[in-house]
């Protein structure tokens, strides 16, 4: 996408800015839904992605410390799966909440590679299910 267009899509000068394209984006977010307007809802996405031309999200984590010690491929695996998602919950998530989220589950499916698996009590099984973060899971 040319960056003249993504700007466009945006209605924002061009700018490198960060909160800026990030609070144009979250306004016109509010204002799309997924469900009603599924191709408006990606193309927006599609800008804002571009918009920000940070390159992927694993890069960051790969130079800091944690990323130093999580496997690459797993890393990028995650990400590719996150970014195939079409939540507004995921698209809004601050940078360090979603960097958090791909370390996580990084994490986790590298424990279960490897059956390093912690097995729940039953209290922990019922409360799960009536988390709101569970659902989205």
């Amino acid at each position: 996408m040319e960056k003249k267009l993504v700007f466009q899509i945006l209605g924002i000068p061009e700018t490198k800015d960060e909160n800026t394209i990030r609070e144009r984006y979250l306004t016109l977010l509010k204002g799309t839904n997924p469900e009603d307007n599924p191709e408006g809802f990606k193309r927006l996405r599609e800008a804002y992605e571009e918009a920000e031309d940070k390159g992927p999200p694993y890069q960051f984590l790969k130079k800091s410390s944690i990323g130093r010690i999580l496997n690459d491929e797993i890393m990028e695996r995650v990400v590719d799966c996150i970014l195939a998602v079409d939540s507004a919950r995921f698209l809004t998530l601050t940078k360090n909440s979603y960097m958090g989220l791909i370390i996580h589950i990084s994490i986790a499916v590298n424990r279960i590679l490897q059956n390093e698996v912690i097995e729940a009590d039953e209290r922990w099984k019922e409360n799960i299910r009536e988390d709101e973060d569970y659902g989205l899971a």
